[in-house]
């Protein structure tokens, strides 16, 4: 007897970030709404179609079209084949930036980063020393609203694989040596930005 096949349609595109942020250890992925159906023969993944058309809202509730490729997986966990429509279309990286330091201190949803080393590449690996300055994070100018049926990725805060939503959140950082990424994301079809802070 085959093995069953899920079929998930995925309301954005799978690691549509991880290209961009994968150099810095971190593959971001937005929370996905999925419909799943499983199928007993095999043989029916090859009637699926090879595209869907797929619809999603703005922030401003606007609609827009987006078509969805079909992808075939196997579930590490299970074994189980997974067919998956896929939006190939990744956002565009408006910036990334790296520093090296550690927080200074932390007070009105501010976080107040010293930095000494910083990486011009883009890369994410290529640290250099630079004169001593200080960079501060606004989180009170990030939204982390987020609608399952929208098109848009949330502005987000990470360290390692946790997620905060505050900067108060972060104070056992304070005094220790961390590198930080900052990148801003351009969705392709709704023209939303969101903003990444990751720490590690």
């Amino acid at each position: 007897m085959s093995k069953s096949i899920k079929i998930v349609c995925i309301i954005a595109g799978v690691c549509v970030l991880a290209i961009a942020l994968m150099l810095s250890g971190l593959a971001i992925q937005k929370n996905l709404e999925k419909r799943a159906v499983e199928i007993e023969d095999e043989k029916a993944i090859a009637d699926e179609p090879e595209t869907i058309t797929e619809t999603f809202t703005d922030k401003e509730g606007n609609e827009h079209m987006v078509e969805l490729e079909k992808q075939v997986f196997t579930d590490t966990e299970t074994g189980e084949k997974v067919l998956a429509y896929i939006d190939p279309v990744m956002p565009k990286e408006i910036y990334s930036r790296f520093y090296e330091g550690m927080i200074e201190k932390i007070e009105d949803n501010k976080i107040y980063f010293l930095v000494d080393k910083e990486d011009k590449t883009g890369s994410g690996f290529n640290f250099e020393d630079v004169e001593d300055y200080r960079v501060v994070f606004d989180i009170n100018t990030f939204d982390f609203s987020f609608e399952n049926d929208s098109h848009y990725f949330s502005d987000s805060i990470k360290f390692n694989s946790n997620s905060f939503k505050s900067a108060k959140e972060l104070e056992f950082l304070i005094g220790k040596r961390l590198t930080v990424q900052d990148s801003v994301f351009e969705d392709n079809y709704t023209k939303d930005t969101s903003r990444m802070l990751f720490f590690q």
